[in-house]
């Protein structure tokens, strides 16, 4: 019997975030996890004598359809990554973001789920743009996004992943040769070579998978600033170990090669958290940065 059954919700095409890392935490650790899509859980009390305990991965608890709900869980060995205005119902808390676990003191656990994410590039003779059209999330960073590509002087490509809005970049924008649009996070990072990814005024993101998977595969990350962000959140965290540009500069590559995100590296953290019940509680007093606890609790 495996210990652990992961649980995750998927968008219809789009199948991203809590969906796919799960898959990858699946394959990496295989002896200790399986995984289940929300819509195929039939008996949670079931599945609950099978495993030791049920991890529930997507972080908004609305989002799961019946029969998983907050009276379901009563009974069950189970443990929700779940956001701090969702935890008042007294969950069995975890996050995956530090500087948002860290700032929220009710949420209990914090326990990234970093997978390995390599892809074939497609070769370019030109610079391709890619951003992660989330706007029901975070309009402002879509406005972001125009804004990089209002101030082009260099002919490039797009693409884009997430929403399919149907926006024809090439026409309202003269540097903007071409525009592809996928729900494939493997398709969409084998053509770009640069990953727009702008801070948002509104959205807190407790860690942007796609973000890493950028890094682990050597685009070139854009992090543009946007004015009156008072929050620290995952992009802050990853940006603790990259070096990212703030502006599309073509004929300029940073290197990030060297990165603590990678499945080896975190072996024996894992191993750790399959051996104590699925936990990790986040000591406060101890770590105050993203940096300082990978080197105390992962290196």
């Amino acid at each position: 019997m495996k210990k652990y059954l992961l649980i995750s919700v998927s968008y219809r095409g789009l199948k991203r975030g809590a969906f796919t890392i799960s898959e990858r935490m699946v394959n990496e650790h295989s002896e200790y996890l399986d995984h289940l899509e929300s819509k195929d859980v039939i008996d949670l009390r079931e599945l609950n004598e099978k495993y030791k305990r049920i991890i529930f991965v997507t972080q908004t608890p609305s989002n799961y359809p019946f029969p998983i709900n907050l009276v379901s869980l009563r009974g069950i060995n189970y443990l929700i990554y779940v956001r701090s205005e969702f935890n008042h119902f007294g969950y069995n808390s975890c996050n995956n973001g530090f500087y948002y676990t860290h700032r929220h003191s009710n949420i209990r656990n914090f326990i990234p789920m970093i997978t390995d994410f390599f892809i074939e590039p497609v070769k370019s003779d030109k610079p391709c743009l890619g951003f992660y059209i989330r706007n029901y999330l975070t309009r402002d960073s879509f406005d972001c996004f125009l804004g990089i590509l209002s101030n082009l002087h260099t002919h490039v490509n797009i693409y884009t992943m997430g929403e399919d809005i149907k926006y024809n970049f090439s026409e309202k924008f003269e540097y903007v040769e071409s525009h592809n649009h996928t729900f494939d996070n493997r398709t969409f990072f084998s053509n770009v070579t640069h990953y727009v990814y702008p801070e948002s005024k509104f959205y807190i993101d407790p860690l942007p998978y796609s973000l890493i998977e950028a890094a682990q595969n050597g685009k070139e990350i854009i992090v543009p600033r946007i004015d009156g962000r008072h929050h620290r959140d995952g992009i802050d965290d990853i940006k603790d170990f990259i070096t990212y540009h703030t502006r599309f500069i073509p004929g300029i590559s940073y290197n990030n090669s060297v990165l603590p995100f990678s499945s080896l590296l975190f072996k024996k953290f894992y191993r750790n958290v399959f051996d104590n019940n699925f936990e990790h509680v986040l000591d406060r007093k101890k770590y105050n940065t993203f940096i300082s606890w990978v080197v105390g609790e992962v290196l």
